[in-house]
C-alpha cells in the first residue's frame, strides 16, 4: 500500500486566522506556494486561503490587506493521516463537491497538502494497486523533488526550471532588481 505521504507536498504555509490578508499574500509569495492553510492550532486545520479566493478579495474590495484571514469565505478543509492509502486522497480530490485539496495532518500537526498534481502523479505511475502505469516515473527533478522535499521557496526565482519536459533544464531569466 502506498501512503499519502509518499506523494504529498511538504513545507506548506500556515497561518492562524487572525492574519492580516496582506501577511498572507506576502507569506504566498515569499515561500511561492499556491495557498496557505488556516490554522486554530498545529492539529486544527480551518479551511485553505487560496491564489483564487485571494484574488477574488482583493479585486472586489481593494483595502482588504488588514483584514484576517478567517472572516474570509475559505476552502473547505478536507484532512488525512499521512499514513492513509494513497487511494483515499485521490478519491477525495476527485470528489465534485470537495476541495482540491486534501491537508495531512500527523502527530505534530499539518505535515503536508495533497493537490491534484500529486494525485496525478499517484495514478499516472501505478501507485494504486489496480490501475497500471501509464509511464514510468523519470528520476525527480524539478518541480518533483520540490514537492517531496518541500525546499521550493529555497530554489531563487530566476533559477527554477520552467519545464520539465526535456532532458536540459531551461531556467527562467532572472528579474530585474527593483530599486
Amino acid at each position: 500500500m502506498r501512503k499519502i505521504s509518499d506523494f504529498m507536498t511538504r513545507g506548506v504555509a500556515s497561518a492562524p486566522p487572525g492574519t492580516p490578508l496582506g501577511e498572507a499574500v506576502a507569506k504566498m509569495l515569499d515561500q511561492d506556494v499556491g495557498s496557505v492553510i488556516i490554522v486554530d492550532g498545529p492539529r486544527d486545520p480551518r479551511g485553505i486561503l487560496t491564489r483564487d479566493l485571494t484574488m477574488r478579495a482583493i479585486l472586489e474590495r481593494p483595502d482588504v490587506a488588514s483584514l484576517p484571514v478567517g472572516e474570509l469565505d475559505l476552502a473547505p478543509v478536507q484532512v488525512v493521516s499521512p499514513e492513509a492509502d494513497v487511494r483515499e486522497g485521490v478519491d477525495l480530490i476527485l470528489q465534485p463537491e470537495g476541495s482540491r485539496h486534501v491537508v495531512v495532518v500527523g502527530e505534530v500537526g499539518v505535515e503536508g497538502i495533497f493537490t491534484p498534481a500529486n494525485a496525478f502523479e499517484a495514478v499516472a505511475t501505478g501507485a494504486l494497486p489496480d490501475v497500471p502505469p501509464l509511464a514510468r516515473s523519470r528520476a525527480l527533478g524539478g518541480a518533483a523533488l520540490a514537492r517531496h522535499s518541500g525546499e521550493t521557496a529555497a530554489i531563487p526565482r530566476g533559477r527554477r526550471p520552467v519545464s520539465s519536459l526535456s532532458d536540459e533544464p531551461t531556467f527562467a531569466r532572472p528579474r530585474p532588481a527593483h530599486e
